[in-house]
């Protein structure tokens, strides 16, 4: 019986290297896969309610994160009494728009590596902060435009909270990926 001849590997060769797939992931780089959606999942958030202004329980008027980023135009509806109401204008709001680009700035960040981490978290973060700064200026202007009377009333919408909230998880996500880079445990 005849076996086949294999040809000898030279010794100068080195093996191939094993397929990525079956290379376990480490937990770094999981986490990370996090962060863009996180950052995507923000953007998704400003086309949703971020604000709600009522006067004595009367729903006036319902703003999402666009709208305050780019300004719009409330009202020209009817009123309680049936009488036209006068349509609004709504300034574009700088600190949503700063708060929108940090999702977007974020995201496209996101995907560069272990290079950008760190402004990641940075577009993390001052997301989060300026939504927050966002917040203490409508309650401080509506307070002002009430003149104390508090006829109108303000509720931040489920897209609001959880904005804030998803900018905090991804700029938590990434400082644990920028730990670990610079304790000497380099990222995949």
């Amino acid at each position: 019986m005849d076996t086949p001849s294999v040809p000898a590997e030279s010794p100068s060769t080195p093996p191939p290297p094993p397929p990525a797939a079956s290379t376990p992931a480490s937990g770094a780089t999981q986490w990370a896969r996090g962060v863009p959606l996180s950052f995507g999942a923000v953007i998704i958030c400003f086309f949703f309610s971020f604000v709600n202004l009522s006067c004595q329980g009367t729903r006036l008027a319902s703003l999402t994160g666009i709208q305050l980023a780019t300004g719009t135009q409330i009202g020209g509806g009817t009123d309680m009494f049936g009488g036209q109401q006068q349509k609004k204008d709504v300034k574009p709001e700088p600190l949503a728009a700063l708060a929108l680009a940090a999702a977007v700035g974020g995201l496209l960040l996101s995907f560069g590596g272990a290079k950008t981490r760190i402004l990641t978290v940075i577009a993390g973060a001052a997301g989060a902060v300026l939504l927050l700064m966002l917040k203490m200026k409508i309650d401080r202007d509506l307070t002002k435009m009430a003149e104390g009377q508090g006829l109108i009333q303000v509720s931040y919408g489920a897209a609001f909270i959880l904005a804030i909230i998803l900018f905090i998880v991804a700029a938590l996500i990434s400082s644990g990926v920028v730990a670990r880079i610079l304790g000497g445990q380099k990222s995949p």
